[in-house]
């Protein structure tokens, strides 16, 4: 990971608690935080980019109806917009979003203009760290 891949990037990251920026694949079908169906356009440069974070899914419990959370972790995805990343943890700026290494070679100039214009710090001569 690029620690200069975001800002704040002197925080080392815990994976569990981070969110990862990657690139929507065809099995991904809807935003965790918003609850929508990815649109059509999110599978196409640059807007394929979107936000990973491996989180304790919370559900309705069919049985009793109460809001319960899963044992299980899981990836959960979000669109590139911090009104769905806050539903899931209100306080998440673009400090906790990180780009690791093996995303990198995939983001070509127009994805990075997104996420520059999302508010992401992008350093491209940042160093590697062993993460």
């Amino acid at each position: 990971m690029r620690p200069g891949m975001q800002a704040g990037a002197e925080r080392k990251p815990t994976k569990r608690l981070e969110y990862h920026v990657c690139i929507k694949g065809p099995a991904i079908k809807s935003c965790y935080g918003c609850k929508h169906s990815f649109a059509e356009c999110y599978t196409r440069p640059p807007k394929d980019v979107i936000i990973r974070r491996f989180i304790n899914r919370r559900y309705i419990d069919k049985n009793t109806g109460l809001l319960v959370q899963s044992p299980k972790i899981s990836a959960a995805y979000f669109h590139l917009n911090m009104n769905c990343l806050r539903k899931d943890t209100p306080s998440v700026n673009t400090k906790d979003i990180y780009v690791h290494d093996e995303v990198w070679p995939l983001l070509t100039e127009e994805r990075l203009a997104r996420l520059r214009t999302f508010g992401l710090n992008l350093a491209p001569d940042a160093e590697y760290t062993g993460l």
